[in-house]
């Protein structure tokens, strides 16, 4: 899509990619959607009250605007999953700190009772036991 302001011209494919490494700045990120939201409507104010209304007496929209609608709909829809994508990979990263935190504690805990005669098997399964409920219960609050 060329740019009416550089003339460079961006393939969508690319954008996505390109979004979605800026998105790894949320305030980077805020400014992209607000200069969307900000371009959307400049755009949307250059109507006239007669395009919402009819396009040549059947009834619907303008095409020019309709196209624009779809238009505006697919890049915050674009923006929407990136975002999406961010905060469920901001969770996944976490979720892997927490199981590896456990397995940590697990070795750390467990391995000194794990030698004590007749009880270190039970004690062990025992550290097992909480150390996974802990991990699951942080997961939980990252879900």
């Amino acid at each position: 899509l060329p740019s009416s302001i550089s003339g460079l011209t961006i393939d969508p494919k690319d954008m996505v990619p390109t979004l979605r490494a800026v998105a790894e700045d949320g305030n980077a990120f805020g400014r992209v959607q607000d200069a969307l939201v900000t371009y959307t409507a400049q755009r949307v104010d250059t109507y006239d009250g007669s395009a919402f209304l009819h396009d040549g007496g059947d009834g619907s929209p303008s095409r020019d605007l309709a196209a624009f609608v779809q238009q505006s709909n697919q890049a915050v829809g674009h923006m929407d999953a990136i975002r999406a994508d961010v905060i469920y990979q901001a969770g996944e990263d976490e979720k892997s700190i927490n199981n590896w935190n456990k397995s940590i504690q697990y070795h750390v805990i467990g391995a000194p009772v794990s030698g004590i005669p007749l009880a270190g098997d039970t004690l062990q399964r025992l550290v097992d036991l909480g150390t996974t409920e802990y991990m699951n219960n942080l997961n939980t609050e990252v879900d």
